[in-house]
């Protein structure tokens, strides 16, 4: 991987956001994409570093962006019929080429979530407790010590910081901050907690002490919907517990937390003139015999789309409706294109091109 590549992955990887890494692993000439080139693709698709041109990047981003939602890599063939055919092959997803020059690629799809960042505010049992449990699960665990602690008072922690500034200690939206102070410096915490971005914010502390606690952050102008995001107590009721019992009871509640947002579905978008459901639309679209985006050996499966996307009436390449630089209307609807060139020959002679989707459709 070119260097700057690495140091951009890297850079994501400590930051917390997920990445996808697509890899030329074959190709059949003509192509621009060879072996061995590769790109990131960020959750928003945004793409870092080169594998292919523009009739083959939009299948990668869609492909990264769902193999950044389910977790799965995946190995994809872009090519000819007759690539699709004889190349055909268990796990292999196919896509008929839209490029003039039909060549064909094999590119492989491996998605980077990033580790679950746990920060723990405080000095106390139930703080080392909870960063030991963290470390087993494999999340990478902050301790926040502003009384002067150090990794030699905190040797469960990946990294012990010194004060309060959360952001420094790599706080974003994917993180989980538990207070655990114990009544030292609970308020001042929580409000450092809330001016960040984090998934999750918990307090440990009695009931009693909690209602003190919010109360406080009420008084002192914080507004409701950011005190609703303050777990208090934080942990699931597991009765009279311990201390260092409390923190089974927090990182019990998170795992719950993770597992329903994984767990939910997604909303699917309201339709769209011209709008394909996903990848298998566009081979349909394309007229070849395979007729079908799907792994060798598998039925063909509709999946919702997560986006509203259009398929180019020209060249069948599908397009991402938000953003789209090239548009045109005719009789009342709007079509998408993947380039100028497109756009004008439907222009030229829009009939042309919509008369063999229809045929296609019947």
């Amino acid at each position: 991987m070119a260097k700057d590549l690495l140091e951009l992955a890297h850079e994501f990887s400590h930051s917390g956001e997920a990445f996808a890494l697509a890899t030329v692993v074959w190709r059949r000439a003509p192509s621009s994409g060879k072996v061995g080139y590769k790109a990131l693709v960020t959750a928003k698709g945004e793409v870092s570093g080169w594998v292919a041109g523009a009739c083959t990047e939009p299948l990668v981003v869609r492909q990264a962006k769902k193999a950044l939602k389910d977790g799965e890599p995946r190995l994809m063939l872009i090519g000819a019929e007759e690539d699709l055919q004889t190349r055909a092959r268990d796990g292999l997803l196919t896509f008929p080429t839209t490029c003039q020059s039909e060549g064909a690629l094999e590119i492989y799809v491996e998605p980077h979530l990033p580790t679950p960042q746990v920060v723990i505010v405080g000095r106390s049992p139930v703080v080392d407790t909870l960063a030991s449990l963290a470390n087993e699960l494999g999340w990478r665990t902050v301790i926040v010590d502003d009384e002067g602690g150090s990794l030699s008072d905190h040797s469960s922690a990946d990294e012990v910081r010194r004060t309060l500034d959360l952001t420094k200690a790599g706080v974003n939206s994917s993180s989980y901050v538990m207070v655990a102070t114990l009544g030292h410096y609970d308020e001042e915490a929580l409000e450092a907690a809330l001016a960040t971005e984090a998934a999750y914010i918990g307090l440990v502390a009695s009931r009693k002490r909690a209602d003190a606690v919010m109360e406080y952050l009420r008084d002192n102008g914080a507004p409701q919907d950011a005190i609703d995001r303050i777990k208090a107590p934080a942990g699931l009721d597991l009765g009279r517990i311990q201390h260092e019992e409390m923190a089974v009871a927090v990182l019990a509640e998170i795992v719950q937390r993770k597992a329903a947002q994984a767990a939910a579905p997604a909303k699917a978008p309201k339709p769209t003139i011209n709008v394909a459901p996903d990848d298998q639309k566009q081979a349909a679209l394309s007229g070849g015999s395979n007729g079908s985006s799907q792994r060798s050996g598998e039925p063909a499966e509709t999946e919702a789309a997560e986006e509203e996307e259009a398929v180019d009436p020209v060249c069948d390449m599908i397009v991402t409706v938000a953003g789209a630089r090239y548009h045109a209307e005719h009789k009342g609807k709007t079509y998408y294109f993947c380039c100028p060139a497109c756009r004008k020959l439907f222009q030229n002679s829009p009939e042309e091109y919509l008369k063999p989707k229809q045929d296609a459709k019947s």
